[in-house]
């Protein structure tokens, strides 16, 4: 599926309105900083069916690893989101573990729905809010970024850098962004892993 209409948005960026290719049902309803900090976020962040595809370029226009990176995201969603969810669980579970131990009203509504054992059930604290995909890849395929509202950093977010479904880097929220080859700059920003 080529890439769809873009608009220029800022010197080096396009952007574009999408449906969710991943994480669809996704919420971020809880923001928790520390242990004895929760707040219920109200309306949830991650309830509009779109988000925003952004086209980072140095070359003022999009180029063939910006609609390599998109295809294959389309063509493996599923595969995309199943890899994600381990990385997303893994940075998300000291701030699941904290808030296990803690007596708070809201809590209890997010002790209630949340598995906290399962890497498949992030849902209540993410929400994906843009796919940017990068002027530079491998293997005849771009660099994307999932760019995410968080509730263990509501204020910075997480952003993960992914190349053909497999991610290999995590950092704040469009980190990666405007860096040239976001690869280079993965260096600094390893995977979380579980304790």
């Amino acid at each position: 599926m080529p890439l769809p209409e873009l608009q220029l948005d800022y010197g080096n960026m396009f952007v574009a309105t999408v449906p969710r290719p991943v994480l669809r049902d996704a919420r971020l309803r809880f923001s928790i900083r520390s242990v004895g900090q929760c707040r219920e976020l109200t309306p949830p962040r991650g309830e509009a069916e779109t988000i925003d595809l952004l086209v980072e370029t140095r070359r003022g226009e999009p180029s063939d690893w910006h609609e390599s990176a998109w295809e294959h995201l389309l063509a493996h969603a599923s595969e995309y989101e199943a890899a994600l969810r381990p990385v997303l669980w893994a940075a998300a579970h000291s701030s699941f573990e904290n808030a296990r131990t803690v007596s708070h009203t809201q809590l209890a509504t997010l002790k209630a729905d949340t598995d906290f054992s399962s890497e498949a059930n992030p849902d209540l604290q993410i929400s994906l809010e843009e796919v940017v995909l990068y002027d530079a890849g491998r293997d005849e395929i771009g660099f994307l970024s999932f760019e995410l509202a968080v509730g263990w950093d509501d204020e910075h977010g997480a952003s993960v850098l992914v190349h053909a479904g497999t991610p290999f880097a995590m950092s704040g929220r469009a980190d990666f962004t405007c860096r040239g080859n976001p690869a280079g700059h993965a260096a600094y920003c390893p995977l979380p892993t579980r304790s």
